[in-house]
C-alpha cells in the first residue's frame, strides 16, 4: 500500500501504519472539529464557525441518474460550507472535478423554489501531494472573474483553493508551510502548532489497533474490487475485439472497442458491484469480512460465497 510508511513521523511511528495522506486517515483527522476549523483558517484566513461536526465521506447525488460525489470532509456553518479533499493521484481533469463538486454542493443547499441568494459562501480545498498545474506555486486560488474588467464583482461567493504540498518551502504562511511539508514528507518542524496536533492525531489513530484493522480490511477490499473490475473490463475489451474481428471491418473493430470501453457492459458491472456490496454487508454482519479479500482474488471462492448467501 502506497500510504504505509516506516518511521516517517519520527519516534513513536511503527512499520505498517498509515500516514496523513491516506484517505481514511485524512478523513478521521480532518473531521476533528478543532483541526478542521484551524486548517480552514490557515488556508483561507477566515475563522470558520461550525454549525455541526464535520462529516467525513459525505455523498452527494445531484439527481438519481447523475454521477454521485463522495467528498472527503465537509462542514457547514455561519452561512458557509467548506469541503476539504486529499488528492494523492494526478487528476488530469481537476478543473472539471472542482466544477462538478461545486455543482453538487450548490444543488444540496438550494431547495426547489428557493432564491439563489440563500446559497452559502463555499470553499472547496484540494490538498495535493503533487503540483497539479506545474507552475511551482504552493497555493492556487481559483476565482470566477470578468475577463474584460477584473474589477467586476461576480458575487458568486465560491472559492476553489488547490494546495501543492511539494512547494511547501515557498509558502508565505509558516503554519501552512508546515502542513504542506507534513503532507509531502511526513516531517514535523514545529510540534506546538497545527501540524503538531495533526501529527498527534495521526499517532493516536495508528495506536488504535481496532481502527487500523478496519482500515486494512477496507483497503484490501478496495484493492480486490479494483482488481476484479479491471479483469471485467479486460474481458469486455477482449470480447469487443473478437466481435469486431469477426465482422472483418476496421471501423467495426474501432467501434466495438470504443463501445466496450465506454459502456463497460454497464449492466453487468453494475450488477457485479451490487452483488459484491451485498456480500460484503452479509459477511460483515456475521463477522467474516476478512473472507472477502481472499474471495475477490479467487473466482471459485467468490462464487461459492454468493451461492451460500443466495446472491
Amino acid at each position: 500500500m502506497a500510504d504505509l510508511v516506516s518511521g516517517a513521523h519520527g519516534e513513536g511511528a511503527h512499520v505498517g501504519h498509515f500516514t496523513f495522506t491516506n484517505r481514511l486517515m485524512f478523513n478521521r483527522v480532518v473531521s476533528t472539529p478543532d483541526i478542521f476549523v484551524d486548517l480552514v483558517e490557515v488556508v483561507t484566513g477566515i475563522r470558520f464557525e461550525l454549525a455541526g461536526d464535520p462529516q467525513a465521506e459525505r455523498t452527494f447525488e445531484p439527481t438519481l441518474s447523475s454521477k454521485g460525489v463522495r467528498m472527503d470532509v465537509v462542514a457547514v456553518g455561519d452561512d458557509r460550507v467548506v469541503d476539504i479533499e486529499m488528492q494523492t493521484q494526478f487528476e488530469p481533469y481537476l478543473g472539471k472535478r472542482l466544477r462538478y463538486y461545486q455543482a453538487a454542493l450548490d444543488v444540496s443547499h438550494l431547495d426547489k423554489g428557493s432564491d439563489y441568494g440563500v446559497l452559502p459562501e463555499s470553499f472547496i480545498i484540494f490538498l495535493c501531494t503533487h503540483d497539479p498545474f506545474g507552475r511551482g506555486l504552493p497555493v492556487y486560488t481559483l476565482e470566477r472573474c470578468c475577463v474584460e474588467d477584473s474589477s467586476v464583482d461576480v458575487g458568486d461567493e465560491s472559492h476553489w483553493i488547490v494546495l501543492n504540498a511539494t512547494a511547501y518551502a515557498a509558502a508565505n504562511d509558516g503554519q501552512l508551510a508546515d502542513v504542506l511539508e507534513y503532507a509531502a514528507t511526513g516531517e514535523v518542524r514545529h510540534r506546538g502548532g497545527l501540524v503538531g496536533r495533526i501529527d498527534e492525531a495521526v499517532r493516536d489513530a495508528n495506536n488504535d489497533s481496532g481502527w487500523v484493522r478496519n482500515v486494512e480490511s477496507v483497503m484490501s477490499l478496495e484493492d480486490g474490487l479494483r482488481m476484479r473490475y479491471q479483469i471485467l473490463m479486460r474481458d469486455e475489451v477482449a470480447a469487443a475485439r473478437k466481435a469486431a474481428a469477426e465482422e472483418g471491418r476496421a471501423e467495426g473493430m474501432a467501434r466495438g472497442i470504443a463501445e466496450g470501453i465506454a459502456e463497460g457492459r454497464a449492466e453487468g458491472i453494475a450488477e457485479e458491484r451490487a452483488r459484491t456490496a451485498m456480500l460484503a454487508k452479509r459477511l460483515e454482519k456475521e463477522g467474516r469480512v476478512d473472507e472477502l479479500a481472499g474471495a475477490l482474488a479467487d473466482s471459485k471462492r467468490f462464487d461459492a460465497l454468493l451461492v451460500e448467501f443466495g446472491l
